[in-house]
């Protein structure tokens, strides 16, 4: 490479610098992992954009530590620097001043040797991680992400979730109304349980989606609490006014949940992701709208496409399909799109983005997704059918 397109690159492309990492420790950018030598300092050359920086400690006797990661948005020639804790063993926010680290910028090319090139081999990383990744925004990241971390943007594959929270919140509620059962008057109840509503900023701050509260009793019908009860449509609709701008950030938070889940090694993902394909799946009268069917349900399909391509064999059946929760919700989404009151061109192609995804699963998986009208079919000839409709 010349000096003339070497500079051009360095003009373009984004840097990251470790200070104070003196040992080996396994490393990885977006989908790509290595295990560094001791003269390792970071990365250059990183392409402008979102990326995931992971990382563990390796101990003497080659024990890996538990997996840590945090998002940048790198901008084109950004230099960014981070300290390694030796005492904690991770990368932190750096000690040092603007004016060191922009001194430490014209100086870069004097770390050359010691910095990793970000991956540009035939394996089209970068390309398979912007499809991984393109809905999600900033929106995305500062409403989920915990606030409380030694890094920005930052987490662990044993940080909690808002999931977490409100399964204790719950089961706090429980236990201290059953303590006061017996001490308090009824009338009074109501005003001594404690809301608890309280923000763990060190957990993932998920909108929380109950599948089993997808109607409201105060506004509701008993038919519309039955029919609710099955499709999700009214709890799809409430939830999508949860998210700026609408169905981008609920994608986008469907991308988040499954990167945390796939490279960051964190289940609260998984949690929060089947909830969020278990609604999608769910509804059968929002398919009617064609607005909704070309901004969220055929890029929902594209997005579950581009994942399961990049899932490994043991973790599709290990993960992905543990409960058979997403074969089920596929047969619900199949079923659901046959009954859609909706002709138009986007439905479609809606229809033939399922078929692709039908064809994926066959090809790598060696799984069969049913079609709708064989489910119906099934159905109609055994009420307990394992394809009969279950309610979520």
């Amino acid at each position: 490479m010349d000096n003339e397109t070497a500079n051009a690159l360095y003009d373009k492309l984004g840097f990251l610098v470790i200070l104070g990492l003196e040992n080996s420790i396994d490393f990885g950018i977006d989908l790509n992992l290595w295990q560094t030598t001791p003269n390792f300092m970071g990365l250059k050359l990183i392409p402008p954009g979102l990326h995931l920086i992971s990382y563990s400690s390796v101990d003497k006797t080659s024990q890996i530590g538990i997996k840590s990661c945090f998002f940048h948005v790198f901008e084109p020639g950004q230099l960014v620097v981070k300290d390694w804790d030796v005492e904690t063993e991770s990368i932190v926010d750096t000690k040092l001043s603007a004016d060191e680290q922009t001194s430490l910028k014209l100086n870069i090319r004097d770390l050359d040797k010691k910095l990793g090139a970000y991956p540009s081999g035939s394996d089209n990383s970068f390309l398979r991680w912007q499809k991984l990744t393109r809905f999600i925004t900033p929106d995305n990241l500062s409403y989920c992400m915990p606030k409380k971390t030694v890094i920005s943007n930052g987490f662990n594959s044993a940080t909690s979730s808002s999931y977490d929270e409100v399964e204790h919140i719950k089961a706090s509620k429980k236990k201290f109304a059953q303590e006061i059962e017996t001490l308090i008057p009824e009338s009074n109840k109501a005003t001594i349980i404690p809301d608890h509503k309280t923000f763990n900023y060190e957990a993932f701050n998920f909108n929380i989606i109950d599948l089993k509260s997808s109607f409201d009793p105060t506004i509701h019908s008993p038919f519309e609490i039955s029919k609710y009860s099955m499709d999700k449509s009214y709890l799809l609709e409430k939830t999508l006014s949860n998210y700026k701008p609408g169905s981008v950030g609920l994608l986008g938070e469907m991308q988040l949940a499954f990167i945390i889940l796939l490279i960051g090694q964190n289940f609260n993902g998984l949690e929060h992701y089947k909830m969020l394909v278990g609604l999608i799946t769910g509804c059968e009268m929002l398919l009617s709208k064609t607005n909704l069917v070309l901004s969220l349900f055929i890029p929902f399909l594209d997005i579950l496409q581009t994942q399961l391509l990049e899932c490994p064999p043991d973790f599709f059946t290990n993960v992905l399909t543990m409960d058979n929760f997403l074969i089920q919700c596929l047969k619900n989404f199949a079923v659901n799109i046959d009954l859609a009151e909706n002709t138009s061109d986007q439905m479609n192609t809606l229809k033939k983005s399922f078929n692709y995804l039908r064809s994926v699963f066959k090809k790598k998986f060696g799984v069969d997704l049913p079609t709708a009208q064989d489910i119906i079919n099934e159905i109609e000839n055994d009420p307990e059918s394992e394809y009969a409709p279950t309610i979520v």
